[in-house]
């Protein structure tokens, strides 16, 4: 069902990419094409299109804003629309542990930054809400959305490969792909005394 409007989807960025610059379509242009798409779900299922369509077609309305690579976006723009790889770096740049006070009995490990070298202490949390909420944050720095995605549908919300794979818009492949990816990452940031 949701296959046709993907593959829809597939052939705006088609067009898209294969347009010169001065003639790819602008964003009310865009716009106008997701809004139709979105229409004609409703009207052919008589209800809103899922996620995983919907977020499709909001990346297809921002591609000028996500595809902009300029190193200052983040200070020139009031209200910065970022890329997976964007928020990563932008996170890998402004977010360390260096500089917090800690007591060597509070140290459950190290984080080590595959871009710079440097390593991080890991530290042991008072208490178990404390614990689940800086592991989540320790994810959110190692893994992009779609990896923290994988991550937390089959192991906080206990949800099958096939449930995970629909819930997030992909195959039941790519979301082995994405936490075969995520586990290296984990491995490879973290080592425990």
């Amino acid at each position: 069902m949701t296959q046709l409007y993907h593959d829809k989807i597939t052939d705006l960025f088609d067009e898209y990419y294969s347009a010169d610059k001065g003639a790819k379509p602008a964003p009310n242009k865009r716009i106008e094409s997701a809004d139709s798409l979105i229409e004609d779900y409703i009207e052919q299922h008589g209800k809103r299109p899922p996620a995983s369509v919907l977020s499709r077609l909001a990346t297809y309305v921002l591609l000028d804003t996500l595809t902009d690579s300029h190193p200052d976006k983040m200070s020139r723009e009031e209200y910065p629309i970022m890329s997976y790889a964007q928020v990563g770096r932008y996170f890998e740049r402004n977010t360390s542990l260096a500089g917090v006070e800690y007591d060597s009995a509070d140290v459950r490990g190290t984080i080590r930054s595959s871009a710079t070298g440097a390593k991080d202490v890991l530290l042991a949390p008072n208490n178990e809400d404390i614990n689940e909420l800086e592991w989540r944050v320790f994810l959110r720095q190692i893994l992009n959305d779609r990896e923290y995605s994988v991550i937390e549908s089959l192991y906080d919300e206990g949800m099958t490969q096939a449930e995970t794979a629909e819930k997030i818009g992909v195959s039941e492949r790519w979301v082995r792909k994405l936490l075969a990816d995520s586990l290296d990452k984990l491995r490879e940031t973290t080592s425990y005394f």
